[in-house]
């Protein structure tokens, strides 16, 4: 099966019941050959691509003989832009074949899919043609049978706990319905909102994209963590304050985010603050207050240090 056949749509593959891919055949590359590849993603530390852009190309004498550009996040599947290839075969990645290849990315992505992300790719586009010249590197499961669950022993906020997960379930899923955590909310269920945040061996993660069999002797870090008893974090007492909290869905995600980045950061800019926490959507547009009191919760523990 083209690897480019194998999944279908969102959470779903072509992939018989009872079949598990085991391979991946990679044709030898040829020589002149070399690909680039971006994903865009709203934090450092996050998985999921708001979009992603690759492009491989052969070259020859200078000019481009073979290529082939993905995009990712765009639309239900991976696609294959064959018209963005087209545009730079027979090229020397000039200023007309750059941006003609962009203009088939747009083209080709589904605005009812990805509808605020598809004006990126022209910009991305032209990057990674470029990159790639230089060679730079920068759905249901089959069978009917239920799966087994895993026994899990983790510790979650410094207390051991041990739970039953089944093979697909997020640790988001195991954190709400199993062990009865809400505090960690479920915003998009995508890694694109940060309302689920949370820490694995201080990491932060968005839960909904981690495994709940991954949490299998880790350190999990959650919102109901941060206190201290009846003794709230200065970031929360701070947040209170200065009201830097509205519907509260968000607010979990941007606490834990918060807390990671001092943690890494004690002194942080307004600036790095801002991309810090750019993987946290607030629906309410909150973004002001919530800035302002990480950068006053930062002063005041610096001055109690």
């Amino acid at each position: 099966m083209p690897v480019e056949a194998v999944p279908a749509g969102p959470g779903r593959t072509n992939l018989k019941p009872g079949e598990i891919v085991v391979s991946f055949t990679l044709p030898p590359r040829p020589a002149g050959s070399s690909d680039a590849y971006l994903r865009m993603i709203p934090r450092t530390e996050m998985d999921i691509a708001v979009v992603g852009l690759g492009v491989s190309l052969t070259l020859q004498g200078g000019v481009v003989t073979a290529a082939r550009v993905g995009l990712g996040a765009v639309a239900p599947t991976v696609l294959l832009v064959e018209d963005a290839a087209k545009a730079l075969i027979g090229s020397r990645l000039d200023d007309a074949a750059l941006e003609a290849a962009a203009a088939a990315c747009r083209a080709a992505c589904n605005p009812h899919q990805r509808q605020a992300r598809h004006h990126r790719l022209s910009h991305q586009g032209r990057r990674r043609a470029a990159e790639a010249h230089r060679g730079d590197r920068g759905g249901p499961r089959g069978g009917t049978e239920p799966m087994a669950k895993t026994h899990i022993t983790t510790s979650i906020n410094g207390e051991p706990v041990g739970f039953l997960a089944d093979p697909g379930s997020s640790l988001l899923d195991v954190l709400r319905n199993t062990l009865g955590l809400t505090g960690t909310k479920e915003g998009c269920g995508t890694g694109d909102c940060g309302a689920c945040s949370v820490t694995v061996d201080g990491r932060l993660v968005c839960s909904c994209l981690v495994l709940a069999v991954e949490a299998e002797g880790r350190e999990i870090g959650t919102i109901e963590g941060m206190a201290r008893g009846e003794t709230l974090h200065p970031l929360q007492r701070k947040f209170l304050e200065m009201a830097a909290l509205q519907c509260g869905i968000c607010t979990p995600g941007v606490l834990i985010s918060a807390r990671a980045l001092l943690e890494k950061n004690p002194n942080p800019t307004e600036t790095e603050v801002r991309f810090g926490l750019a993987g946290n959507l607030c629906r309410c547009t909150g973004y002001d207050k919530i800035v302002r009191a990480v950068l006053e919760t930062a002063a005041e523990m610096r001055e109690t240090v």
